[in-house]
């Protein structure tokens, strides 16, 4: 198991998404340190659940507005996590004691592959992301400075032909 995150190793560079990470990984530690607790659990697997949801909403809503060439393989990815915090979710639900073996299972699934997804697929996402949005800025500022100019010659009242 993770005890200690190197956070430098999953930014993507896309402060909101960082930020959801960092996140995320407040609440598997929470779940980690308090497997015991089956009523703080319900809720922090509740809390597990609605980030997901929320987390890769985000993230691909991203995507759409950029139209990400990957988006269907990433989408894949993030289903097969959606079931296995679901499958997660209901294991713990129907047992009051983890082993080793069912610990280990959480994390390698909350905790290994979330990192190296973050490492591999989200980081090519953000750099898309952050690619795309400076060209947009780049169009934005220049379009900016083409209407400033058209309405200084021209005036407020001018009318598109």
């Amino acid at each position: 198991m993770y005890t200690k995150l190197n956070k430098a190793s999953i930014r993507t560079g896309v402060e909101l998404i960082d930020k959801q990470h960092f996140k995320y990984f407040s609440i598997v530690n929470n779940m980690l340190d308090n497997l015991g607790d089956k009523e703080q659990n319900k809720t922090l697997f509740k809390d597990l659940n609605n980030y997901v949801i929320y987390h890769f909403k985000t993230e691909e809503d991203f995507m759409n507005k950029y139209n990400y060439d990957k988006t269907v393989q990433h989408i894949r990815q993030h289903d097969y996590f959606r079931d296995k915090v679901k499958e997660l979710t209901r294991l713990y639900s129907k047992t009051s004691d983890f082993d080793v073996n069912v610990k280990m299972k959480i994390s390698c699934l909350l905790i290994d592959w979330f990192v190296k997804h973050i490492q591999t697929v989200d980081k090519h996402l953000c750099e898309f992301i952050l690619t795309q949005s400076k060209m947009d800025s780049g169009i934005m500022a220049k379009l900016k400075s083409l209407l400033n100019r058209f309405t200084a010659k021209h005036g407020e009242e001018a009318e598109w032909q």
